[in-house]
């Protein structure tokens, strides 16, 4: 089967500044991806994966595009493009009633074509009250805004035999 190479990133967030915040992120990702071309002869049949919160706002007002575009295209499968667009959502903003995907599971061409089954699940018990979008069960203690788990929903995927 082959080793799954796991790269776990936390980008810099949207603010205070959006657009220092965007050069910052377009260098992470560029970043990310010169590890990855470094570490595989042949980065798009090797096995990895992109996982974490990218930080990449709902709408992007850079006339540069998104500042994940060099691990996009190409490059990296979308994972969580697999599930129904209404489903894709891991973060909610209370202030501003915004849901959004700032999250990424980003896989190697070879990861995705071998597990074209593998969907994502988005785990949203830790998420607080007020994201009504969300209507399963939530963890014990969990409030209308505080407490919570994280302002993020977990997500896992599960590529069998691996």
């Amino acid at each position: 089967m082959g080793e799954l190479y796991v790269f776990i990133s936390h980008f810099k967030a949207p603010y205070p500044d959006p657009v220092a915040a965007w050069s910052v992120r377009r260098l992470e990702a560029i970043a990310v991806r010169r590890l990855i071309e470094r570490r595989f002869d042949d980065s798009s049949s090797a096995l990895w994966l992109i996982v974490g919160d990218l930080n990449e706002p709902a709408v992007s007002e850079n006339p540069g595009g998104r500042a994940i575009a060099p691990l996009l295209d190409e490059f990296s499968v979308d994972l969580l493009l697999r599930l129904p667009d209404a489903e894709r959502w891991s973060y909610h903003q209370p202030e501003s009633d915004l849901y959004s995907r700032p999250d990424a599971l980003l896989a190697s061409p070879a990861l995705a074509a071998r597990w074209l089954d593998s969907r994502p699940c988005i785990l949203r018990t830790g998420l607080d009250l007020s994201a009504q979008k969300y209507h399963g069960a939530h963890l014990e203690g969990v409030g209308e805004h505080r407490p919570h788990a994280s302002d993020h929903a977990a997500i896992m995927i599960d590529f069998p035999g691996l």
